[in-house]
């Protein structure tokens, strides 16, 4: 019984992380990156982890500053604001909370959602 709760968790947990795909298109050579990233899989609770190769296209660059776009997926029908959480390296995801409204916040998207399709383009200065 234990090994079913176990491979129960270790599936939830697995089925937890997108995998990320980026195509970059330096703006100014070697400074301003335009990386447009595509999803496959879940969202992840406290955003997506994406590598300093995935936004500047080296590991020996690191990113000043972060603008997103919305992420959008024709694959499941959804948008979402997006959000750069630099100390963290994540690219967060917002949509309305339960009471949408006037005046109502947005939240974090759940955890295990799909975002399979999302994709969002990340200006990026680099440093």
């Amino acid at each position: 019984m234990w090994r079913l709760a176990l491979a129960a968790l270790l599936a939830a947990h697995t089925a937890a992380a997108a995998t990320w795909t980026c195509t970059r298109t330096p703006i100014l050579p070697t400074t301003l990156v335009a990386a447009r990233c595509t999803a496959t899989g879940t969202y992840t609770t406290g955003g997506e982890s994406l590598t300093v190769h995935d936004l500047c296209g080296s590991d020996a660059r690191v990113p000043a500053a972060v603008f997103t776009t919305a992420a959008i997926s024709t694959a499941v029908g959804q948008a979402w604001v997006t959000g750069w959480n630099m100390p963290a390296r994540t690219l967060r995801f917002g949509t309305a909370g339960p009471a949408p409204g006037q005046g109502e916040p947005l939240v974090e998207l759940a955890g295990g959602s799909d975002i399979t399709g999302a994709a969002s383009t990340l200006m990026t200065l680099c440093e």
